[in-house]
């Protein structure tokens, strides 16, 4: 799925509150504004698999000057697992992740250029998080799949909501 440049007042491309476990995977999340914080996805319960997504480009609230979930916003929650995602310049920061009730599991997520911070209070070692440049084909014209010299492709699987290159880089 895809969900592009869409505005809403929290959770810009998809606000999920108090709706049961879920899990989201496979998709890409750019261009969306939030109104307030809670930037591109905004979660706020518990027990969900957010794997292999891209958020590249969100922005949340009216300020950019502090960390209000660009890319991913996590709030209320346990039970959580955030693997093999892409945060790459979302305003706003990259991952925020607010009141947790029990100890959420972070795995190979990559993280590039995000405003002010890449992640904030997600309380796991930096060694989870893999800062490097994803090397979009073609951000600037759409097309956020990864080159075949990304490190998005290397260990721990492949990260983002596509799995495999889409250009290769000369």
């Amino acid at each position: 799925n895809e969900f592009r440049d869409n505005t809403a007042q929290a959770g810009g491309g998809l606000c999920a509150v108090f709706i049961g476990q879920k899990t989201v995977s496979f998709n890409l999340f750019v261009g969306n504004v939030a109104r307030d914080t809670r930037g591109g996805a905004y979660f706020e319960s518990s027990g969900n698999v957010i794997i292999n997504n891209t958020f590249a480009r969100n922005t949340a609230g009216p300020a950019t000057s502090s960390c209000t979930g660009g890319g991913l916003y996590l709030r209320n929650f346990y039970d959580t697992s955030v693997t093999r995602n892409i945060f790459a310049e979302n305003i706003g920061c990259g991952i925020v992740c607010g009141t947790a009730y029990s100890a959420i599991d972070y795995l190979n997520n990559l993280v590039w250029e995000n405003t002010n911070e890449d992640f904030v209070g997600c309380e796991s070692p930096p060694s989870v998080w893999l800062i490097a440049d994803p090397q979009f084909c073609g951000a600037n014209s759409g097309d956020f799949t990864v080159s075949s010299t990304s490190p998005a492709l290397g260990p721990g699987g492949p990260m983002g909501a596509h799995t495999e290159p889409g250009c290769t880089l000369v």
